[in-house]
């Protein structure tokens, strides 16, 4: 019998006595309709006592103000005209949320909660990979999820974007599996979602309720490319060249992700360019790689973000592991031995197929005679034909029998071909636990064959963010891994602080970022890469990323490993203080090295005499544009090399008027800079002449329309005066420049 959402939630009110607490995703996975109606319920029964525990609440972008709103306002209304956010985030944004709703959550977006008093006082600090325990110790009783389904499967579901903790919870191995006489379980179908395959499957049954999609399922959350800057670029082409082929690959999200991956593809198909770029990148560095990836990459990451996706549409995530120890172990072996990598290749010869099964067997995986669970375990992994049939004698194919005291000489003479299978089932070349990511993502994800999804398996993030639990089969897996992530500072000591400010204020959340830096310093040559841009602000309210010292710590210092800014690379790992010191203060921005020298030396980390070395004494904004105009002319590094959602006049305008985001509301601050860029400049009305003496008449109309777009056609303050001139003036620039 089908219920309705209402139903469903009398009944859960009426099982706990209307004291609920309840376990949501991270991000995407949030089952909004069921979501917002329980919400809804609690708001308006203040008997209810609903306590929400998740995190990354997906809220829709807010527009700001002046000219940002007037940029910003159609793009969102666009994107996200059919996308319903959780209706807590609302009742938060405007002082509404009632005592008896408490949400509580354990990473949010970036700046989110900033100026929250009530997301900074409910805010958990949580590895990712301890989230489980949290729920276990508060009691969560309710789960629900968003899921997709596929009508070739009747039977089960699809955890697809967020099997990340649930799947931690289902397993009763866990110390904290959930104990299913006490928790209830909802799923609610969204159609938008792929179908995710492998571990991300389960039965239907176990969940309590599966509401069906209809017309009110909002649309998936999106995260449109941003676009990828010089700094940006500069930092990504050197973290490329730290990625060793045949390695392991764990990155995030945004446009410095995206900055690593284009650089990777460069590197790939360009590869000569790339060269010449690393060289004058980083000219005196030894421990780089620029090959071209011929192994190729496996991905580890709890986040499947859209770059992984162009990876192996480029052919460099392609290094195949597959989730069977014996069977890795000894495709490792083989690999290690030969130039032969089994788990790579589409189609085995009978050669390989012999050299693993007799590697099992010299690994103690496999006995002669098989046993009948030996058997079936080689057929299912497709080293064995399906039409071989089993006997106590030996093993049989077309009324030939192959008996067991001759089988091991038949594999290696090659004389048992009949019974080999040609491939090996099973295999993945990117683990994560969780997706989100723009609509172009989520359509490709929909448009994969069944063949090529399911080299992406979705697990656990007990299982990806640590090598606890399986440890021997991840080791094999994760060869020279490189964890690549961010921080907003990074203190002379090597600490790196990524998630929150020194007077407590949360900005985001740790994450699993510990778990991967941790996870780095435990595998065998694998690197944990912290990316920061080496400033924050601009002119004069610039302020140094390398902090002499800070109130706050994500990464603490005997964890410090690689730290890359534009300005260059730091190797940390197993250095002494004043080395780390030096090394840092290479990578610093020029105009803060000074005082960075001087902090050391008070501190004794560094001796009287110390000098920076002079290549190092020219990292300014100045000449980093610089160097970027070279690397742009040995290949072109573009700001949205992904694709974006802009149409082509939002694209322009977003780009062209960045120059004016640092100007504030102030009147005077508008006519300073209007009068300033005049002297140098021509007035609107020449401009629009002079495009039109270009263009002609499509010219002029073009102009109206970008003005129009911004509301600057018929200029009402200070601040349209300026507006309208600099569309002007910077459409002027690229098409003098174009004819130049």
């Amino acid at each position: 019998m089908q219920h309705s959402i209402e139903q469903i939630i009398d009944e859960i009110v009426r099982r706990f006595n209307g004291k609920i607490v309840l376990g949501l995703p991270l991000g995407l996975g949030k089952p909004l309709r069921f979501l917002n109606a329980l919400v809804k319920r609690a708001n308006e029964d203040r008997t209810i006592d609903l306590t929400i525990i998740t995190a990354l609440s997906l809220e829709k972008p807010q527009a700001g103000s002046g000219l940002q709103k007037r940029l910003a306002s159609p793009i969102i209304k666009r994107l996200f005209k059919n996308y319903q956010e959780p209706l807590y985030i609302s009742l938060i944004r405007q002082k509404k949320l009632p005592k008896n709703i408490r949400v509580r959550e354990f990473y949010v977006k970036a700046g989110s909660a900033k100026n929250s008093a009530l997301a900074q006082q409910d805010y958990i600090s949580v590895n990712y990979t301890h989230v489980a325990q949290a729920l276990h110790s508060y009691g969560v009783n309710l789960i629900a999820h968003w899921v997709a389904v596929d009508s070739n499967y009747p039977d089960k579901i699809s955890l697809s974007c967020n099997p990340d903790i649930t799947l931690d919870l289902f397993d009763p191995n866990f110390a904290y599996a959930i104990d299913r006489s006490k928790v209830l379980l909802v799923a609610e179908v969204q159609p938008q979602l792929p179908y995710m395959y492998g571990k991300a499957e389960i039965l239907a049954k176990e969940f309590d309720w599966v509401i069906p999609a209809n017309h009110d399922t909002s649309d998936l959350f999106c995260t449109p490319n941003t676009p990828i800057s010089e700094t940006e670029h500069c930092i990504g082409l050197r973290a490329s060249a730290l990625i060793a082929d045949g390695g392991t690959l764990q990155i995030g999200i945004g446009a410095l992700s995206d900055a690593i991956v284009n650089a990777l593809i460069v590197r790939q198909h360009n590869n000569s360019s790339y060269r010449q770029c690393i060289e004058r990148l980083e000219p005196n560095t030894n421990q780089i790689y620029t090959n071209v990836f011929q192994r190729g990459l496996y991905g580890s990451s709890e986040m499947l973000v859209h770059g992984f996706l162009h990876l192996i549409d480029a052919g460099i995530l392609k290094r195949n592991v597959i989730d069977d120890f014996p069977l890795q172990q000894a495709c490792s072996i083989i690999e290690k031995t030969t130039d032969i990598s089994p788990l790579n290749e589409s189609h085995l010869n009978a050669d390989t197929v012999s050299k693993i099964i007799l590697q099992l067997i010299e690994n103690n995986s496999l006995t002669i005679p098989f046993t009948k669970k030996q058997f079936v375990w080689l057929q299912q992994i497709g080293l064995i034909k399906s039409d071989v049939e089993y006997s106590v004698e030996g093993l049989i194919w077309n009324n030939s029998k192959f008996l067991w005291n001759d089988l091991q000489d038949f594999l290696k003479n090659n004389s048992c071909v009949v019974l080999l299978g040609n491939q090996i089932f099973g295999t993945t070349c990117l683990h994560a636990g969780f997706f989100l990511g723009p609509n172009a993502m989520y359509e490709k994800l929909r448009n994969m064959s069944v063949a090529d999804l399911k080299k992406i398996q979705m697990r656990s993030v007990g299982f990806i963010n640590q090598i606890y639990g399986s440890s021997r089969l991840k080791i094999l897996q994760r060869q020279h891994a490189r964890f690549i992530n961010t921080a907003m500072m990074v203190t002379l000591s090597g600490a790196a602080v990524s998630d929150a400010l020194e007077d407590g204020t949360v900005i985001s959340g740790v994450g699993g970022q510990y778990n991967f830096v941790a996870m780095a310093h435990e595998l065998l040559n694998a690197r944990s890469i912290i990316c920061l841009r080496s400033t924050l602000g601009e002119g004069s309210n610039a302020r140094s990323n390398i902090r002499t010292m800070y109130g706050h710590i994500t990464i603490p210092k005997h964890l410090r490993d690689v730290v890359i800014t534009e300005y260059g690379i730091a190797e940390l790992r197993g250095k002494t203080d004043a080395e780390i010191c030096d090394a840092l203060i290479r990578i610093a921005d020029s105009r803060f090295q000074k005082e960075l020298i001087e902090f050391a030396q008070k501190s004794n980390k560094l001796p009287r005499d110390y000098q920076i070395p002079e290549y190092h004494r020219a990292n300014t904004p100045n000449n980093l544009n610089r160097i970027f105009k070279e690397l742009n002319n040995l290949h072109p590094l573009v700001s949205y090399p992904f694709g974006h959602d802009l149409t082509e006049e939002e694209e322009w305008l977003s780009r062209s008027l960045a120059p004016l985001k640092t100007l504030n509301k102030n009147p005077q601050t508008w006519f300073n800079f209007l009068k300033q860029e005049h002297l140098k400049a021509f007035s609107t009305k020449t401009y629009a002449k002079k495009i039109t003496e270009i263009l002609g008449q499509d010219g002029q109309i073009h102009l109206q329309e970008l003005w129009h777009r911004m509301q600057v056609d018929q200029p009402a303050s200070m601040m349209d005066h300026v507006v309208k001139w600099w569309i002007a003036h910077r459409l002027y620039q690229e098409l003098n420049h174009s004819l130049s």
